[in-house]
This record gives C-alpha cells, sequence and structure tokens, in this order.
C-alpha cells in the first residue's frame, strides 16, 4: 500500500485508527466543556509527493461525521504556495509553520493567499530542532526566538510555541529522517524554552517577557525545577548472551522460513527493536564472504555466538566469516527507527528484507527470533563467563548486563536523574521494566538519558538493565559501572563516522 493517500487498504487502518482517536477526544471538545477548539487533519501533507485531495477530504469528511460541525478542522504546512498547493482543502482552514523570522508580512503570505480572512496562525513556530546520532546538538538561541516572537505577536497572529517542553524519544520510539537515513537521538529536548525534564531555561525567561507584553502573565510564581539526584556509581555484571537468553527473550519460539523474512511480515509481526536470524552451517566455512544488501538498519554476524562483524543498510553489506558445519550463523538486527517523512516512509521494513549469500551461494533455512525486550528483567544468569569477542577485539557478542540502583530510602527519593552510559558504546537500557531508550554516547551528541523518578519505587529494589550490542567495559577495565548524574549532557562532540 501507498500511505497518506486514498490507497483503500490504508484507508481501511486510517478510518479504524480515527474512530478510536476521534471518539476519545470528543468529551474535551470546547462545545462539550474541554479546551479542544481546534483539529488538525494531516502534517505538512504538502510536502508528501502523493498530492491527493481524496485522502484529505477522507480525513475531513470522518471529522466531522464523529465530531460534529462545531470544532475548527485545520491543516498545517510549511509557508510557501507550493507547499499549500497540495496541503489544502476547501473545507478546512489553512495554518503555516515556520521557525525564526524577522519579516512576519512575508512570512504570513502564502496563508493570506489561502485564506484571505480569518487569523494568521503559525501552527508550529520552531524554538529548537531535533538531534541525530553523529551530527551537532541543534541549538536556537533565545535572542533570535524572543525576537521573532515578538515581531509575530505585534503583528497579530497566533502562535503556537514548537517545541514548549521538550521530550524523550522513549523505548523504541526515536524516527528518523532519509536521505541520508539518520536515526534521532532518544532525547526530545529539542532545545526548549522547557527542557527535557521539564525545567525552566533561559529561553523560557526570554518568552515570557514577550508574552507578557500581550498578555497578562498569571498571578503566580514560576514552579521550581524539580530536583534531581547524582546517584552515583552502579556496578553491572554480565547476565547472558542474547543467544543464550532466547527461551525467556523470545518464549514462542522461532519462526521458521526457507528465506529470511522483514519484521512486518505476517509470519513476525514484530516491529521495533530488535530481531534474531538463525541458519544452520552446513559445510565448514575457513573463509567466506557473507553478502546482503538486506539489512534494515544494523546487523551484527556471528558464528557460535564469536563476532565476525556488522553489517549496515547499503553500506555494510559483506562480512568475512568462518565456521564448522553444525555451527549457527546468527545476524541480530536492530531497527534504529523508521523515517517518517516523504517518499522513503512507503519503504521502511525491517530486519533482513533481501536474502543472503554465503561465497555466493544463497542461504535457505532460518530460524527467526523477535527478541521481546520487555522479558530483560526476567533473564538469568547463564553459565557462560563473558561474551564472546571478536577476532579483532572490536564487537562482543550482544548481551545483557544488570545492576542494582543506589537510591536512599527516604521521603525525598527517587528523584529525577540521568543515566550516563559511557564507557560502553551502544544499546538499550532499561530501569526496572521501563525502556529508557537507545545510548550511544560515542556517536554523540547525547550522552546522558534521562530518567524520570516514576521509573524508580521507594521503597523496594531498582534496577538497571542493559542490552549492550558491541562492546562493553567489563571486558577491558576492573570497574564496570554505569553513572547516575543530576546532570544532563546532550551537546557532546558527534563522532565523524557514518554508522
Amino acid at each position: 500500500m501507498i500511505v497518506r493517500t486514498s490507497d483503500p487498504i490504508y484507508l481501511a487502518r486510517v478510518d479504524k485508527w480515527y474512530s478510536v482517536l476521534l471518539t476519545t477526544i470528543q468529551p474535551y471538545l470546547y462545545e462539550n466543556g474541554g479546551p479542544i477548539v481546534m483539529v488538525q487533519i494531516e502534517n505538512e501533507y504538502g510536502s508528501y509527493f502523493a498530492c491527493d485531495y481524496d485522502y484529505l477530504r477522507f480525513l475531513y469528511k470522518k471529522v466531522r461525521f464523529v465530531l460534529g460541525e462545531n470544532v475548527v478542522v485545520y491543516t498545517t504546512d510549511g509557508n510557501t504556495d507550493s507547499y499549500l498547493r497540495c496541503g489544502v482543502i476547501n473545507e478546512s482552514y489553512a495554518t503555516v509553520d515556520f521557525g525564526v523570522t524577522y519579516d512576519p508580512a512575508a512570512a504570513f503570505k502564502a496563508q493570506r493567499d489561502y485564506e484571505p480572512k480569518g487569523p494568521l496562525v503559525n501552527s508550529e513556530f520552531y524554538t529548537g530542532w531535533l538531534d541525530h546520532w553523529g551530527h551537532p546538538h541543534s541549538v536556537q538561541s533565545e535572542t533570535a526566538v524572543a525576537k521573532s516572537l515578538d515581531l509575530i505577536l505585534a503583528y497579530g497572529a497566533n502562535v503556537n510555541l514548537f517545541l514548549f517542553e521538550g521530550g524523550t524519544n522513549f523505548g523504541f520510539w526515536n524516527g528518523g529522517d532519509e536521505p541520508p537515513y539518520m536515526t534521532s537521538v532518544t532525547s526530545r529536548d529539542y532545545d526548549a524554552p522547557l527542557n527535557e525534564s521539564g525545567d525552566v531555561t533561559p529561553k523560557f525567561y526570554a518568552v515570557r517577557d514577550i508574552v507578557s507584553k500581550y498578555l497578562e502573565l498569571p498571578p503566580y510564581p514560576v514552579p521550581p525545577d524539580t530536583l534531581k539526584a547524582s546517584y552515583g556509581q552502579t556496578e553491572m555484571m554480565f547476565v547472558s548472551t542474547v543467544q543464550d537468553a532466547l527461551s525467556t527473550l523470545c518464549p514462542e519460539g522461532p519462526i521458521f522460513s526457507t528465506y529470511p523474512l522483514a519484521m512486518e511480515d505476517e509470519k513476525i509481526k514484530h516491529y521495533y527493536g530488535y530481531i534474531l536470524y538463525r541458519h544452520k552451517l552446513e559445510t565448514n566455512i575457513a573463509d567466506g564472504e557473507l553478502f546482503t544488501k538486506g539489512v534494515r538498519d544494523r546487523g551484527y554476524v556471528m558464528v557460535n555466538q564469536k563476532p565476525m562483524g556488522m553489517l549496515y543498510r547499503d553500506e555494510i553489506i559483506q562480512v568475512k566469516v568462518m565456521g564448522l558445519a553444525g555451527q549457527y550463523l546468527d545476524i541480530f538486527v536492530e531497527n534504529q527507527g523508521r523515517v517518517g517523512y516523504g517518499v522513503a516512509m512507503n519503504f521502511m521494513s525491517k530486519g533482513i528484507i533481501y536474502n543472503v549469500t554465503l561465497d555466493g551461494h544463497l542461504l535457505s533455512g532460518w530460524e527467526i527470533y523477535p527478541i521481546h525486550l520487555e522479558y530483560i528483567q526476567k533473564v538469568e544468569r547463564s553459565n557462560r563467563f563473558a561474551p564472546e569477542v571478536s577476532i579483532s577485539g572490536t564487537l562482543e557478542t550482544p548481551s545483557i548486563y544488570k545492576g542494582k540502583i543506589n537510591i536512599p530510602n527516604t521521603a525525598d527519593q527517587p528523584r529525577d536523574t540521568n543515566l550516563d552510559m559511557r564507557p560502553w558504546v551502544k544499546g538499550q537500557a532499561f530501569i526496572n521494566d521501563f525502556n529508557v531508550g537507545r545510548y550511544w554516547p560515542q556517536k554523540g551528541p547525547q550522552v546522558t538519558l534521562y530518567v524520570p523518578a516514576p521509573t524508580m519505587a521507594i521503597p523496594g529494589d531498582n534496577f538497571l538493565f542493559v542490552l549492550e550490542l558491541e562492546y562493553s567495559p567489563c571486558s577491558f577495565n576492573t570497574s564496570c559501572s554505569a553513572l547516575f548524574t543530576s546532570v544532563p549532557y546532550l551537546n557532546a562532540p558527534p563522532e565523524p563516522d557514518d554508522y
């Protein structure tokens, strides 16, 4: 199917979702005593290639059918006529979005071309921007944001600050962009007026000063920032390799297939996170060449759990392998995040999406294990002393580690904190049963992960669980630990490596 079009397969699913979404928000409409006065259909659709007005009208009619005639239905697009041309239908109200500008008349011209009457609305006034792994931290000065906001409000326009408060891509919910393929970091701090943990920043006060020129401020002080904790070092211990924990992480057992299947395949239906593909070698391999262009996105190749190398999308497509007949060739694949923008949205299958060859021979006979990291707490200590290490010494078998967090048993605990995974390399962190997100401090710019206080409990034991994909300090350092600090670090110099 083609998403964001009137493709009937897609519309059937949109219809089902909108029925749930719209009936959920209906009690909160303004006419029902709630705060919702406007409902947006789609988002920046004029930037999408399809230009399918029938699709937009379907969304509009669905909103009207469920929510009635009193709610304002609107669209949002970039502030040029070229974007609005395919993003607007006559039935809904057209708004625009843009960042810092010192010429509001020019910035709103496109909206006025389509809406000669009615309020000027910047529905996404960008206070910052998102970050991608391996790229510089995005910042936007409070001076520029405040000056632009002042001019927009003086022009009589309406503004929605995007973002006003930063957030977090917990779990596997980070997205990505393409081309080139690049994925968002776990933090959604966004350099917003309120940061990722909800604390005020200098940008907040700069924005507040501007708003006070046009609206009366609330008659009470700004609430204080939440208290943060530095819980110090948490000693970590090796628990198990992924392969030794398969009975726990994939309790339903493998799916058998002649050739690899994508994560979204009807037989798999495992849409996020990680998946392991296993093939039993039929002959001895002394210096074989494993080849595939089908890894989405990052695949760790192992034989008998010993790392051979890494595959990455269309960039790293072959790995030298060696092994004995009867040993397992494993490819452990990470879905690093789907692109949510543009044509690429239609080509976001994950896992292994094409066939795999070894020395030119097509490999058939695969066991496929969807990895359920929600069971990471249940993984028991294996008999293995430590992960296997590659010949080059740069990769370990993807493995699980565990540590107990040192939280004082006092009335003011737990508090928000930040997890610093240096010198760990790349992986996934859990606080108890909560998936905090992906860490990759060597890549940057994000180093620490925001850990909200409600993920922990007092009294009671609190644990950090880690799936380390590449290399842990436990293998080369007498101290194997992770640090909990009160200070976030989101602006480290990024590594130049594209992978």
